[in-house]
């Protein structure tokens, strides 16, 4: 992984929470799960809060109700990346029982 991408990625925290969350924010939220699951490493995961853009899982959590597919898939992209670092079993377990919170896409 290179340095550029690890910077770029803490930069996510600096970025207004209203692009990242606010109604017509797919593109860069898709960008975001993008570079989330690109960049993020096992330390920045295991960090939880602590880590260098503590919203990141919020930001991927977001992706996933977002109503355009491609920034949904943007998402579960980012997810299936850190699934392969991290027992996300609990995440899953949430969506399974609270099946409405993931509202299925428009099509």
């Amino acid at each position: 992984m290179t340095k550029a991408l690890l910077e770029n990625f803490s930069h996510l925290a600096s970025i207004n929470k209203e692009t990242l969350f606010g109604p017509r924010s797919g593109i860069v939220t898709a960008a975001a799960c993008q570079l989330i699951g690109n960049a993020i490493t096992l330390t920045e995961i295991e960090l939880k809060e602590q880590s260098s853009v503590p919203s990141w899982r919020k930001i991927i959590d977001h992706g996933l109700r977002y109503r355009l597919v491609n920034v949904q898939e943007a998402a579960a992209d980012a997810y299936a990346t850190i699934s392969k670092r991290e027992d996300l079993s609990d995440d899953i377990t949430k969506w399974v029982l609270r099946p409405n919170s993931f509202p299925l896409p428009h099509v």
